[in-house]
């Protein structure tokens, strides 16, 4: 106890409760156990997206078709997608106050469980943003392939983001702020005209915005059904 206890006990002691109720232990663990929960999903945000934009460019390429993004389009994915909605990831508040229903990671959060959330999320970023390329493509749009590429990219991204946050029953504020103004962001670089023509994009039409929005859904689905474990099988930890 750090109010009542003596000096000696204070130093001895592995932890001190400054305020000498129990129940902040519980809280620490609490918001202990969240971090480590936050910190697994943001960083899965941000390699498995990575991994997915660059298994979009091997496919397209492989395919035998030009790059689906060039150098300059893939800094502004990365400017759109890792910025804020990793951030608000990392400051989401605990699911729930229920400490015996949290996940017991610490740093393995960083190992097996990362590991899977990065093929997750690779595989529900750069599927959907290829089939979407592929469609445009095979729907007599080669002009808009590109502009639907990059735009399926990061509506895959920010869809898996918006998903993950949800916390106690309602979706977090900052994390709908972060996916909000991402989400601007694409909206201008595909709509605003001199910022389209510095990337080199084409006017996405109807059907282009369609083949988006159907990625990001996709991605979602996906990344859920590829998520769903039988309920015999426990994270390490």
């Amino acid at each position: 106890m750090g109010r009542r206890g003596t000096e000696v006990a204070r130093q001895a002691a592995d932890l001190v409760l400054a305020d000498d109720d129990f129940s902040t232990l519980v809280e620490a663990l609490v918001e202990g156990r969240g971090f480590w929960r936050n910190m697994r999903r943001s960083l899965g945000l941000l390699l498995g997206g990575n991994l997915g934009e660059l298994s979009l460019i091997v496919s397209t390429t492989a395919l035998g078709f030009t790059a689906a993004l060039n150098t300059r389009q893939i800094l502004v994915v990365n400017l759109i997608t890792d910025a804020l909605p990793a951030l608000s990831i990392v400051l989401q508040q605990p699911e729930h106050r229920d400490l015996s229903a949290l996940a017991r990671e610490g740093t393995v959060a960083l190992d097996a469980s990362l590991r899977r959330d990065v093929l997750r999320r690779s595989t529900a970023t750069g599927l959907p943003a290829l089939a979407a390329f592929l469609a445009a493509r095979g729907l007599g749009l080669p002009a808009q392939a590109n502009s639907v590429a990059f735009g399926t990219i990061v509506a895959t991204q920010l869809s898996q983001t918006l998903d993950a946050g949800w916390t106690e029953g309602s979706l977090n504020k900052s994390v709908l702020g972060a996916v909000g103004t991402s989400a601007g962001l694409l909206v201008s670089a595909l709509t605003v005209r001199p910022v389209r023509d510095l990337l080199g994009f084409a006017a996405p039409t109807l059907v282009g915005w369609g083949l988006m929005g159907g990625g990001a859904l996709a991605a979602v689905a996906l990344s859920r059904l590829l998520g769903h474990r039988p309920a015999n099988q426990k994270d390490e930890g």
